[in-house]
């Protein structure tokens, strides 16, 4: 099934110091933190595009292409830590 949404928006919460995430089945995950930086950028207003620019220019000191950003938010999705709240490309 293809997506046709593509800005982001984190669900759960961040917790034991920012170092976990957590679902809204109270499952929480060390994700690394370069996942856990990109989904505090996703708000729901930021495509996919808007994301890598962001990640690039206040990342660690990494280069992040658009699809490692979609393969980050694909496990996001997965651990139901984003949902896709604006209809667009999708991922």
């Amino acid at each position: 099934m293809e997506k046709t949404l593509n800005k982001p928006k984190k669900r759960g919460k961040a917790v034991f110091a920012g170092n976990l995430l957590t679902n809204e089945d109270n499952i929480s995950y060390h994700l690394g933190r370069d996942i856990l930086m990109l989904w505090k950028k996703c708000d729901g207003s930021k495509t996919i595009e808007d994301l890598k620019e962001i990640m690039n220019t206040e990342g660690l000191e990494r280069e992040y292409s658009s699809e490692v950003i979609r393969t980050m938010l694909g496990l996001l999705q997965e651990k139901k830590l984003v949902i896709y709240s604006a209809a667009g490309a999708g991922l």
